[in-house]
């Protein structure tokens, strides 16, 4: 459903409620809350009442965005009792603030759907995971090796400014952070947005490593996946879960000769999900289609 307002000629979160004040500012990196806890999930808006934004996840930051029940919204993060999320239109615009998290439920998937635990791997007992901020990745890695993680500026884009980090400690994978999407998943910080694994010595959440047969995969993954030809004639299945993507990439006999985890630009998971017709997230949200 379109997104309620009190007056439309308000544009989105640029006016507050008269209990609002500077404090309640979002337009700085400043003012983005640490992540107390994270994890990508699909929300419905379970309430008689409208649901409102929240620049800032304190009573006084209120707005006069609202959603109503049955909405379904992108959770990103919990701060208190406030879940920071996305609410996408039919329009393909995005709407991001906080809102209380006992007006809105999570909405469950049959088991063995892909989810954002698909997006976790274990490198060295360490668990890496796209969006996960660096300073996470940073205290894990000291905690479990007593070894500092040390960044080196890779290169930007119109999209994100990339650093490699120095761990794993091997050529067995590599892990990448940026700025990718921050002000959408509300990060104050890089966060991780690319994880490669080059050998068998990983393995995904699923249990598939390098080798592998292509059956293996789809006995494991389902058939969500979208299948590809790159140009050099190596094919590929991708799975996408919002801005999240874990492709595989096979050799002539169909054995897995790369493992990818990385994060999409906002603006294309956004079309994708308009190609899938899917912007309102009623469907389960791993079966999307790429748009051509």
């Amino acid at each position: 459903m379109k997104i309620k307002k009190i007056v439309s000629a308000i544009i989105l979160f640029s006016t507050y409620s008269c209990y609002a004040d500077s404090s309640c500012s979002s337009s700085s990196p400043e003012s983005m809350v640490p992540q107390a806890e994270t994890a990508l999930k699909i929300n419905q808006v379970k309430s008689t009442e409208r649901v409102y934004f929240y620049t800032q996840p304190e009573e006084k930051c209120k707005t006069k965005t609202f959603v109503i029940n049955n909405d379904r919204l992108i959770s990103f993060k919990r701060y208190n009792d406030f879940e920071y999320v996305a609410y996408i239109n039919k329009s393909g615009s995005t709407v991001n603030g906080w809102v209380k998290g006992e007006k809105i439920f999570d909405v469950k998937y049959p088991d063995g759907f892909i989810s954002a635990s698909d997006y976790i791997v274990n490198l060295d007992k360490v668990n890496i995971s796209l969006g996960q901020p660096v300073s996470i990745v940073k205290n894990e890695v000291l905690a479990k090796t007593g070894k500092e993680v040390k960044l080196n500026m890779i290169g930007s884009d119109d999209h994100a400014t990339v650093f490699g980090i120095d761990f794993p400690y091997n050529r067995d994978a590599s892990v990448y952070v940026s700025d990718l999407n921050h002000s959408v998943r509300n990060n104050a910080e890089e966060s991780v947005s690319q994880i490669n694994i080059y050998s068998g010595k990983y393995e995904t959440s699923r249990g598939i490593k390098i080798g592998d047969d292509l059956h293996l995969v789809l006995q494991k993954y389902g058939n969500d996946g979208i299948t590809d030809t790159q140009n050099d004639g190596v094919k590929t299945l991708s799975f996408q879960y919002i801005d999240m993507d874990l492709t595989f990439s096979f050799n002539a006999t169909n054995k897995v000769g790369s493992i990818v985890y990385v994060l999409l630009p906002w603006s294309s998971a956004i079309k994708d999900l308009q190609c899938s017709n899917n912007v309102s997230l009623l469907y389960r949200i791993s079966r999307i289609s790429h748009c051509k």
